[in-house]
């Protein structure tokens, strides 16, 4: 079983928060129709998305969704998010026009945010480092993670 998806802006560091914020600004500015999909990301469902498509038996064998195991990904610091387009109501990783994707990238750089080529929705603080954290800052239980987190953010 996996921990929900939390969509919360109030959940990244200001610092993120703020570029984050900009960028959705901008981007509704010129129709491109993305928007949080998720930010903050509990070390148990990092676990669960890591497992996606690494398990031989299973149908998504080969089609995996991050690269990152727990406390790897900037997710779990607070320092990225996951932007999606929403079109007529529904989720979808499809570009409504050719070139979304692209512009994300685009503006995402000019509220100094890092996106990754293996995964179109991210984007993050170019400051984060996996490494440069040390290790996990405690349990990771999903509720002594929040807690942590809020702790983070303000």
């Amino acid at each position: 079983m996996t921990t929900p998806r939390l969509a919360d802006l109030q959940l990244l560091v200001p610092e993120a928060r703020s570029r984050v914020s900009w960028l959705l600004v901008a981007l509704r500015a010129e129709g491109v129709p993305l928007e949080v999909f998720e930010t903050a990301r509990p070390p148990a469902r990092q676990a669960y998305l890591y497992q996606i498509g690494r398990d031989p038996d299973s149908p998504t064998f080969g089609r995996t969704v991050t690269h990152a195991m727990p406390w790897q990904s900037a997710h779990q610091w607070g320092f990225a998010a996951d932007l999606v387009f929403k079109v007529a109501g529904r989720w979808t990783w499809k570009e409504p026009e050719h070139g979304m994707w692209d512009r994300l990238t685009d503006l995402a750089k000019k509220a100094d945010l890092r996106t990754l080529s293996f995964e179109r929705p991210h984007v993050e603080l170019p400051t984060f480092s996996p490494s440069s954290k040390g290790p996990p800052p405690g349990p990771s239980d999903t509720e002594a993670w929040l807690a942590w987190l809020r702790g983070r953010t303000g």
